[in-house]
């Protein structure tokens, strides 16, 4: 016998999946409920399908043109509920970036026997629940669905692209990020640069034939040290990176509605922003992590093998994940405000 992967309950009601008088509810509204992964359905988002013909709609199309439709919001229950907007956005950006091919999503529907993840193209009337508050007060149905976001992972092509890009730029600060005067022997404290480490050794040598870098001879292992050339290359990444980080920080938490910069909790659409203004989004995206999280990636325990197994690439790149979809004229209202306060 199959059984559901998500189980979630409502306090005070019941949830129940296809019950047999699902019929009677075949002229009434729907709800359309989101929840993320194992969060309670009381954190969840739901969006009220008013016309009961739209059950036959497949359950891609009523997320796409309703539930997650941004130009629907002033549908929402937003007195009760003033949080929903920004979890349309939050939502309507994992869909979009799912379609895209760029963060791996499943959706179920709760309390359905099926195992596997659902048939966006499937209509929503295969996969409706009713929700029956205990006190009576409320009775009503529902599609009911879980997103499950899996883990980001760069394919073999794009690690080995972004290793062969960005992983000088990664050698040169790990190097430069070293305390014992520019100096490395492995990383920090216990590692050594042995055999082990191939692709940064690799990229030691590359770096070395552009003098870039001068190997030493102090201990039984490989060193490196930074020669005026490299310290001047990294001194201009760092500039390049500092410049990023400055103009970009006002977007690090916007609103929409109104438009805003630098409100608490807000949406981090700095990497939007850079695409607003043409620059090279993934090359912005290393320096300002080189940058900003210096000591976590090059001085923590581990950190040569976090490079070497690839897992540094995927944790830099699965912040595209997080970047916001705004419509243009959002864009062109967030640039506006971000306009007039350098003005003033």
């Amino acid at each position: 016998m199959l059984s559901s992967k998500y189980n979630k309950n409502l306090a005070g009601a019941e949830i129940t999946f296809q019950p047999d008088d699902i019929h009677l509810y075949s002229d009434e509204p729907f709800d359309i409920q989101i929840t993320i992964g194992n969060a309670p359905i009381d954190d969840g988002y739901y969006f009220t399908v008013k016309d009961p013909g739209l059950k036959d709609l497949s359950v891609g199309q009523l997320l796409k043109d309703y539930a997650l439709n941004s130009e629907r919001r002033f549908d929402l229950d937003i007195e009760r509920y003033p949080e929903f907007p920004d979890y349309l956005e939050e939502l309507s950006r994992y869909f979009h970036l799912a379609e895209m091919g760029k963060l791996p999503i499943d959706i179920y529907v709760n309390k359905c026997p099926e195992a596997g993840p659902l048939d966006l193209t499937v209509s929503a009337r295969n996969y409706l629940s009713s929700c029956v508050f205990r006190d009576q007060s409320f009775d009503y149905c529902l599609l009911d669905l879980v997103f499950e976001v899996k883990p980001f992972q760069l394919s073999g092509n794009e690690l080995d692209s972004l290793i062969e890009e960005y992983g000088p730029i990664w050698v040169l600060f790990w190097l430069g990020s070293m305390e014992d005067g520019n100096t490395c022997s492995a990383g920090n404290e216990k590692e050594s640069l042995s055999d082990e480490y191939s692709v940064i050794l690799g990229i030691c040598e590359s770096l070395a034939d552009a003098k870039l870098i001068a190997e030493s001879f102090e201990s039984e292992h490989t060193k490196y040290i930074l020669t005026d050339l490299g310290e001047n290359n990294l001194t201009a990444l760092e500039e390049e990176a500092d410049l990023i980080i400055s103009k970009y920080k006002a977007y690090e938490s916007v609103s929409i509605y109104p438009p805003a910069l630098g409100v608490p909790d807000g949406f981090d659409a700095r990497i939007q922003m850079m695409r607003h203004d043409s620059l090279d989004v993934i090359r912005s995206l290393y320096l300002m992590h080189f940058r900003l999280f210096n000591k976590e990636i090059f001085l923590s325990p581990g950190s040569l093998s976090f490079f070497e197994s690839g897992d540094c690439f995927n944790k830099v790149s699965s912040a595209l994940t997080k970047e916001t979809t705004f419509s243009a004229s959002v864009v062109e209202d967030l640039f506006e405000v971000y306009s007039k306060h350098n003005d003033a």
